[in-house]
């Protein structure tokens, strides 16, 4: 086996600088304090092996695994770790045992991934783990038993511990190739998926170039036939555009000479429009100032109507205000007359309210002192009786609350006396329950009743189990004789349906070969090919066209010439249905070497010869020989038919064989499946009976607790019995208190006599007071009444004066007013006579002045009615005029447009056509070139062969190059599909072998494990037993890992169901198991003995030696435990001298030790 012998680290996590970890025979132990950089080292061997995830590694990415650097240290952009394995033996796959030492190393820069080199040459990580897991170890075996794995394995499920048996039987590179078998199949399945899909898309791709390539055929066709059309079609044009040309020329030439005439005519209306106009200014002139003369005669007529009729509206006023004066003199003169009256009242008025003022003052001091003395008397009896009040108040407060509070208490002590027959009920009636205990007893009793049947089921599974893994393997033993039966089967049957077929005779063969009627024994097919040749391949029927025809015998026959030297002939061993056949292998003979072939050649008479008994030489009468031939077509056939003969018997019998093995793997599978069902229906018992134990203990235990709770009860009761008579106690002491205050109170009803006595007191004063109150509110009220009046009285006698001094003044100034009104109407009076005189001399002024007017005015509208005609005569003209040079203008306008058009039909002729306008006729093919046909007809036929062009739609004028790629393309494809149909067959026959190599290798291996394990355990716990079960499937390669165990004094169960310590030691012997059924080079056990205490940690390191003994594994532990590091053989020391960066010191005990003995 190889070995494991140094681990070098360069920047791996703190092993900052080159580290070299020795890996020396035996017990290795790694010490040091928590967080110093221990399983660093550990992991470092994980990550070389092929370690590709960073969290198993603790990290977030791989590139954590580099050094990040400290306060001192910066950080490192490169990590690197190599292992070095020792080859000595030549043990390693083979492809390295050329090697003495293999160095693996992994190298990973910040950013860029890790490297692997196997010996420096560079290589998959693929490489790396298959080369390990070659060796039965790898960055995830079970030898590497990492903190938390002996946790994880007791916790895991039964189908994720096979690792554990795939591991012992050394399949796990098996699996990795089978995997990569998988994968290569899974991608050449995909790959003959994606082939065949492009060649369904190919083909579709190759149809559709078909239909192209006839659509690019139509295309050119059509184009040819546009290009013709589109030429004459120009052509047409053009001709069309040089006659429209022509004709507008000569119609320009007529409309010159019409509008000069025209022009002519215009010239002569202007001028006698301009005479016109010259006139008509003068006219307008005078006319203009005969109007304002008119105008001036009629506005002085305006303002002399106006005038009468102002002198008019204000001799109205005049009057109408002459009116208002004597009405306004009027009333001013009553005003003055009532003035003076009411000041005479005022001041009498005023001298009787100073008269009567001295007198009510007198009366107001006489009420005012009354009532002073009676509100003195009431504030005497209000105090009085606020204090018999409040009196009257406290006391009855008092007598609610005692009264309130004996009826409360009353009400408390009848309460608590109930309380306390209630209470005293309750307890005798939970002593008679606590006496009666029966129901407990009874769930006590079923509950052990239920925990033995469930202990016989257990057993009775147990058995069970043992007998379904019995007949698992026989059936795993008969499913493989099947296979090899089923497998020869097939191979004898398909080579006799072969030689079956071969031998068949088809439609055509109507005269079927001599060979196949004749049988010969084996041996001397070759010996009947080599002397009758294709003779044996004539039929004998006489219709074919070679045949056997049987004849009399000929006198050489008759004679029966004998062989030389009593050769045995030939016929001997042939049997035939021709008698001429037989007379001629009568007359050859078999020899068995070849030198008696030789010298008995030249005693053969004719027609005889010899023959080697193996075929492989013959001699003829004649001197003719063959030697060292090789086998001929008709020995082939004569081999075949005697195959085919000795196969119906194999057949058969490889048909039967495999009935009777299929008929006992389906009895074994049947009875199986009973064991199942069986197992099936026990477990459902034991599930029933389960529940019954559960629910019988949760039965037990209700009654349990039922029990305390009324101990509890009776118990709360007697203190809440004896609470509620002491509390009734109290009550009645505090109710007689109570009583007695209610007694002591003093006489409610005389407190209240005396105070209502008081109150009528108090009310007759405040009646008294109310009405001198009244009285003095009385006088008050009329004093300031007087008061009031006095003063209003004052001021109306002030206004009276004002009123009259304004009403004086007022009459003065409507007399002077009435004698200016007076003066002006006798003015106005004789004004509108003279007016009237005025107003008619203007009149006739008017009436001349406007007959002046019209006659100017007649002679404008005269010229302006001869100047409009003649202007509308000119604009008639002026008309036509701009008509004929319009029409002149459009055929300027056509004639260019003809030239634009020849230019145009020139840029398509060129740009459609590539040829000049001159060349359009050679290409029109006329049939008549003097008749032209008409241009719509043209372009009609042109835009149906346009849409007919259009309607093929995106043509494809490469299809037929593109169909000879494509159709090399699909060849190439086909090619590839076969290659890969080929690759495919391989890879499952690959992986069909490599399952039936796995599966032989799990099954023998299980039941080393399994017998490992049961001496393993019974070694560390001193006694008990244990074994491995396969469950969850039958195909073991599919199925799972369960563990049972029955330490020392305890029943067979579960793992699930041990401590925590049985657990651990249980986990580690199957660990063990595994390693001694297949071990690795090394073995890592980081704190494995953490759980242990010092007796279990003593056996863990005994069973440690003895296994480092037995199969040579070199390991590594990592403890904390003194037991542990005093067992090493060597002890290397992790520190850490700074922060972040550790360093390995190394102390070889057994040196150690021999040194201090010398010393």
């Amino acid at each position: 086996m190889v070995g494991f012998t140094r681990l070098r680290l360069i920047g791996f996590k703190s092993f900052v600088e080159t580290t070299d970890f020795l890996i020396e025979p035996g017990l290795t132990g790694i010490v040091g304090p928590n967080g110093c950089g221990k399983s660093n080292l550990v992991e470092a061997l994980r990550w070389v092996m092929g370690e590709t995830s960073a969290k198993r590694l603790r990290g977030g990415e791989m590139d954590d695994v580099i050094f990040n650097g400290n306060t001192k240290r910066p950080a490192r952009n490169l990590a690197e770790v190599l292992l070095e394995i020792d080859n000595q033996d030549k043990t390693a796959p083979s492809i390295y045992n050329h090697y003495h030492t293999i160095e693996v190393t992994r190298q990973i820069e910040r950013g860029m991934g890790s490297l692997y080199r196997i010996n420096g040459q560079e290589v998959r990580a693929r490489d790396v783990q298959t080369l390990l897991a070659d060796l039965a170890t790898g960055a995830h075996s079970t030898a590497l038993v990492s903190q938390g794995k002996i946790g994880a394995l007791i916790n895991a499920k039964p189908i994720e511990r096979r690792v554990l048996l795939e591991e012992a039987a050394g399949i796990t590179g098996l699996y990795t190739r089978r995997h990569e078998a998988e994968l290569r199949l899974k991608a050449t399945e995909t790959n003959l998926e994606r082939t065949q899909d492009i060649l369904t898309t190919l083909d579709t791709q190759y149809q559709a170039l078909k239909r192209q390539s006839r659509q690019a055929i139509r295309y050119r066709n059509l184009n040819e036939r546009i290009k013709t059309f589109e030429a004459r079609f120009y052509f047409v044009q053009k001709a069309n555009s040089l006659k429209q040309k022509d004709d507008y020329e000569n119609k320009m030439v007529a409309l010159t000479q019409e509008i000069a005439d025209t022009t002519h005519k215009v010239t002569q209306s202007l001028q006698q429009i301009d005479h016109y106009r010259d006139q008509l200014p003068a006219l307008r002139d005078e006319e203009a100032v005969k109007i304002k003369e008119w105008q001036s005669l009629i506005y002085d007529q305006q303002k002399i109507e106006h005038e009468e009729e102002t002198v008019r509206q204000s001799l109205h006023e005049i009057k109408l205000r002459l009116t208002q004066i004597d009405e306004g003199l009027h009333r001013e003169k009553n005003l003055l007359n009532e003035a003076s009256e009411m000041q005479n009242k005022i001041e009498q008025e005023i001298l009787s309210i100073q008269a009567e003022e001295e007198k009510n003052k007198e009366n107001l001091n006489i009420v005012q002192i009354k009532q002073e003395d009676l509100i003195h008397l009431l504030t005497n009896y209000d105090q009085e009786l606020l204090s018999h009040t409040q009196k009257i108040t406290e006391t009855e407060t008092k007598f609610q609350t005692l009264t309130h509070a004996i009826t409360e208490n009353e009400t408390n002590l009848t309460r608590y006396h109930e309380r306390y027959e209630d209470l005293h009920k309750s307890l005798v009636e939970l002593e008679k329950k606590l006496e009666e205990n029966i129901d407990v007893k009874n769930a006590e009793n079923n509950w052990l009743l239920a925990l033995n049947e469930l202990k016989e089921i257990q057993s009775h599974l147990n058995n069970l189990e043992q007998k379904k893994n019995d007949t698992r393997q026989k059936e795993i033993v008969l499913r493989e004789e099947v296979q090899e039966k089923q497998a020869l089967l097939s191979k004898v049957t398909a080579e006799y349906t072969t030689l079956v077929d071969l031998f068949q005779t088809s439609h055509n063969d109507l005269w079927p070969p001599l060979i196949d009627q004749i049988v010969v024994e084996t041996g001397f097919e070759q010996a009947l090919g080599i002397v009758l040749g294709d003779d044996l391949a004539a039929s004998t029927d006489k219709g074919a066209p070679i045949y056997w025809e049987s004849l009399p015998d000929s006198e050489d026959m008759k004679q029966n010439v004998p062989l030389p030297e009593l050769i045995k002939p030939l016929s001997n061993y042939i049997k035939s249905p021709l008698k001429i056949l037989e007379k001629r292998l009568r007359q050859i003979g078999v020899v068995d070497h070849l030198d008696q072939g030789h010298h008995l050649q030249k005693y053969l008479h004719q027609g005889q010869r010899l023959v080697m008994h193996d075929g492989t030489a013959m001699w003829r009468w004649d001197g003719f020989t063959v030697m060292s031939i090789a086998e001929t077509a008709t020995a082939i056939r004569l081999h075949q038919r005697a195959r085919l003969r000795d196969l119906i018997p194999l057949k058969d019998q490889a048909h039967q064989d495999f009935i009777t093995s299929n008929q006992n793997l389906q009895n074994v599978v049947a009875n199986y499946q009973s064991i199942l069902d069986e197992e099936q229906q026990i477990k459902q018992k034991m599930q029933t009976v389960q529940l019954n134990v559960v629910d019988y203990q949760k039965k037990h235990d209700e009654q349990k607790q039922h029990i305390a709770t009324l101990t509890a009860q009776s118990l709360s009761t007697k203190q809440l019995l004896e609470r509620t008579q002491q509390d009734y106690h109290d009550i009645k002491v505090s109710l007689d208190n109570l009583k007695k205050d209610l007694d002591a109170l003093p006489n409610l009803d005389g407190l209240k006599n005396q105070a209502d006595l008081i109150k009528t007191k108090v009310q007759d004063l405040r009646q008294n007071l109310n009405e001198i109150q009244a009285e003095y509110n009385k006088l008050t009220h009329y004093i300031q009444e007087k008061q009031r009046r006095f003063n209003h009285l004052q001021e109306e006698k002030e206004l009276w004066t004002i009123r009259l001094s304004e009403a004086k003044r007022q009459v003065s100034s409507l007399e002077e007013k009435q004698h200016a009104l007076y003066e002006n109407l006798n003015l106005l009076q004789s004004k509108p006579e003279k007016l009237v005189e005025q107003k008619q001399n203007l009149l006739n002024l008017i009436v001349q002045a406007e007959q002046r007017k019209n006659a100017v005015t007649d002679q404008v509208v005269e010229i302006e009615t001869a100047l409009i005609n003649e202007e509308k005569n000119n604009r008639h003209v002026e008309n036509s005029l701009s008509a004929l040079r319009e029409t002149y203008i459009r055929c300027e306008e056509a004639i260019n447009q003809s030239n634009q058009a020849l230019v145009h039909i020139q840029k398509n002729v060129q740009e459609k056509l590539h040829i000049d306008l001159d060349q359009l006729f050679e290409i029109c093919a006329w049939d008549d070139p003097d008749s032209l046909p008409d241009e719509e007809n043209l372009k009609t036929q042109l835009q149906r062969f346009y849409r007919d062009r259009d309607a093929i739609g995106p043509v494809n004028l490469r299809a037929e190059a593109e169909m000879e790629e494509l159709q090399t393309k699909i060849n190439e494809l086909n090619t590839q599909k076969e290659e890969l149909l080929s690759s495919i067959v391989k890879l499952r026959q690959v992986i069909t072998n490599l399952n039936r190599e796995g599966r032989e290798k799990f099954v023998a291996s299980f039941d080393q494990v399994n017998k490992h394990f049961s001496e393993l355990f019974t070694n560390l716990f001193g006694g008990g037993k244990a074994y491995l079960t396969l469950t969850e499937a039958s195909d073991p390669l599919e199925a799972g890992l369960e563990i049972m165990a029955s330490p020392p004094g305890k029943k067979l169960q579960n793992l699930s169901l041990l401590s925590g310590g049985e657990q651990a030691l249980t986990a580690l012997a199957l660990l063990f198991a595994v390693f001694l059924t297949n071990p690795a080079p090394i073995c890592v056990l980081d704190e494995v003995d953490a759980p242990l205490d010092d007796a279990n940690v003593d056996r863990f390191c005994s069973l440690v030696h003895k296994i480092e003994e037995l199969t040579k594994t070199r390991f590594l532990i990592i403890t904390h435990h003194r037991l542990t590091m005093a067992r090493m053989d060597r002890l290397f020391g992790v520190t850490m001298i700074e922060h972040g960066v550790s360093q390995l010191v190394s102390v070889n005990l057994h040196q150690a030790v021999a040194l201090r003995e010398s010393a």
